[in-house]
């Protein structure tokens, strides 16, 4: 896009992931976990096996209303597997059709690295070193790509809002009571809507709910954007462009439905 990318000092930015959706790999067996580790394991030395994630495709045929709920039968190889940082902040997730990077807050302190000079370069290299493990190991061809980004914001309850109708003049275009004012304040908070990206090459979706964080118990109002599509190959120029998109979509997504007041809080530069 040609206007520049808005920027922010402080986003509230508490987790980003990158994540690639593929066919099954024909020649997934779960020990094959156990061999990528041996690749990753000195800058990923702690794992932890958890239940896999749905194969979900985005469809641009119909207007989505709610999310599908898939019923499958789980093979014995169909787990999940994670990836770690000593300190659990950098992470690798693996299954037989998905390939995910994160960076994510274990404490709550950490500070975002940024898309451009670290979270990109890191995709770069972990996919180029999954990529050659299933060629390697004659696990079958990555096809079928579809691609996500994820921010995860938390807002934190006293920094910039209290009550949830306060939280709400953090957001574009929200009234924080009804037209009447016959209600009363707002107990608890839950919007999400999408919108479809030019030509159908994806679809960003965005959900803004009351968490209470695990990592250090604080209330927070959470703002997910999620943007899913499809790569026009599966070549990496193409991948990477979509990504590069993705995250412009989302980073402008994320400008548009807030406030010149949560601009102000989070220190915008541009």
């Amino acid at each position: 896009m040609a206007d520049p990318l808005p920027e922010f000092e402080d986003p509230p930015v508490s987790e980003m992931v990158i994540s690639v959706q593929f066919s099954p790999l024909a020649g997934w067996q779960g020990p094959y976990a156990g061999v990528f580790w041996g690749i990753v394991k000195g800058e990923y030395p702690k794992t932890q096996v958890v239940s896999p994630l749905p194969h979900n495709d985005e469809n641009f045929e119909e207007l989505v209303f709610q999310q599908q709920i898939n019923l499958q039968l789980l093979k014995p190889d169909a787990q999940r597997y994670w990836f770690l940082s000593e300190n659990g902040c950098e992470l690798i997730q693996l299954q037989a059709d998905k390939f995910i990077v994160n960076w994510r807050q274990v404490t709550g302190h950490e500070v975002y690295p940024r898309y451009e000079p670290v979270i990109r370069p890191r995709f770069i290299k972990e996919w180029t070193r999954f990529k050659k493990f299933v060629a390697d190991n004659d696990l079958g061809e990555i096809q079928d790509l579809q691609c996500e980004v994820t921010y995860i914001n938390d807002i934190i309850q006293g920094k910039g809002w209290n009550s949830f109708p306060d939280s709400m003049l953090l957001f574009s275009n929200w009234v924080p009571k009804g037209t009447t004012n016959f209600l009363p304040a707002l107990e608890t908070l839950g919007i999400n809507s999408t919108y479809r990206m030019p030509a159908n090459g994806g679809r960003l979706s965005f959900a803004i709910q009351h968490v209470r964080r695990q990592v250090d118990g604080k209330d927070a109002v959470q703002m997910r954007l999620v943007a899913r599509g499809n790569p026009k190959s599966a070549s990496d120029d193409d991948l990477l462009s979509w990504l590069d998109s993705a995250r412009d979509w989302i980073v402008r997504g994320f400008t548009d439905l807030t406030s010149p007041l949560a601009h102000k809080l989070w220190r915008r530069t541009r």
